[in-house]
C-alpha cells in the first residue's frame, strides 16, 4: 500500500492524472454442484459479502487499525479522512 501511495504521489506531484484510491474487501463463499454422477462438478457462487457484513464483529479492531496505520504511515500514505480518528 505504501508503495501505491508512493506511485500515487509522484504522478500527483509531476500534475499526471491520477485517480482516487479505494480498497474494497470481499468475501465470497461457492459450493460444489454435482447434479448428476456423470457430469464434472462445477463451482457455484452462492454468496457475496462486503467487510460491513461479515465482519461486523471486528468493527472495534478495524477501527483500531485504521488508527494505527493512519498514525505511523501518515506521511506516506494518501489518506482524505475529513474526520481525526482520536475522537472516536
Amino acid at each position: 500500500m505504501i508503495e501505491i501511495s508512493k506511485l500515487f504521489n509522484a504522478r500527483k506531484h509531476e500534475g499526471l492524472p491520477v485517480q482516487d484510491i479505494h480498497m474494497c474487501i470481499l468475501r465470497s463463499d461457492y459450493m460444489v454442484d454435482w447434479p448428476r454422477s456423470d457430469e464434472e462438478p462445477k463451482l457455484k457462487l452462492v454468496e457475496y459479502n462486503t467487510v460491513a457484513v461479515s465482519l461486523l464483529c471486528v468493527a472495534d479492531r478495524v477501527k483500531k487499525l485504521h488508527h494505527y496505520l493512519n498514525q505511523k504511515y501518515k506521511d506516506q500514505l494518501i489518506c482524505n479522512y475529513s474526520q481525526d480518528f482520536d475522537q472516536y
